[in-house]
Formats: structure tokens, C-alpha cells, sequence
């Protein structure tokens, strides 16, 4: 808790203290994300919505993103999004077996 303290009092420092407002907190923290990179896993990529999701934090150089799908349902909503996948990493989820550390 002491640490979260610290870190708060830093981000506030940094922002210029006081409150900030949501375009402020907004840049802040995707700033924040892309630094750190951490990596997101999407389960559902057969969901055209997190087919688009991905794309965007992708595109955005959010974090490193794991997509679960169908590669052929993946592949179709990519197309009738008209988005791209660089730097998505697909992984079939019907060859999850290859890929303990996933499964529940």
C-alpha cells in the first residue's frame, strides 16, 4: 500500500498535481501502458468485437496481445472489419493443449 502511496504522490507530481481531468488521466495512463507492455490474453477472438479490440491495442502499441479463436472466424471478421492483426499473436483454441500455462 505504502508503494501505490508513492507511485500516487509521483503521477501527481508529474500531472502538475491537484486533480486532473479525463483527456489528461486518459493520455497518462495509456502513456503508462505502453511502457510497460505488459501482455493481454483475449479468449474470445471469435467474437468480432475482441477481433477489433485486439487490432486497436495493437495498433495503439498498448501491450502485447494473445488472441483465442478460430483462425478461419478470426480471419473472416478481420476482413469484414477491413483491420489488420501486426504484432497479434493467434493462437488456435483448439490447439490450446500446446499451451498449458493458458488452460484454467
Amino acid at each position: 500500500i505504502e508503494e501505490d502511496r508513492e507511485e500516487e504522490a509521483k503521477e501527481r507530481k508529474e500531472t502538475g498535481g491537484g486533480d486532473i481531468g479525463p483527456k489528461l488521466f486518459q493520455h497518462f495512463m495509456l502513456g503508462k501502458a505502453r511502457s510497460l507492455q505488459k501482455t493481454i490474453i483475449l479468449p474470445e477472438g471469435n467474437d468480432i468485437r475482441i477481433v477489433e479490440a485486439a487490432s486497436i491495442l495493437a495498433t495503439r502499441k498498448l501491450c502485447k496481445v494473445l488472441l483465442l479463436g478460430t483462425p478461419s472466424v478470426v480471419a473472416d471478421h478481420k476482413t469484414k472489419l477491413g483491420v489488420e492483426l501486426d504484432g497479434v499473436t493467434h493462437i488456435d483454441q483448439d490447439d490450446l493443449e500446446r499451451f498449458p500455462q493458458l488452460e484454467e
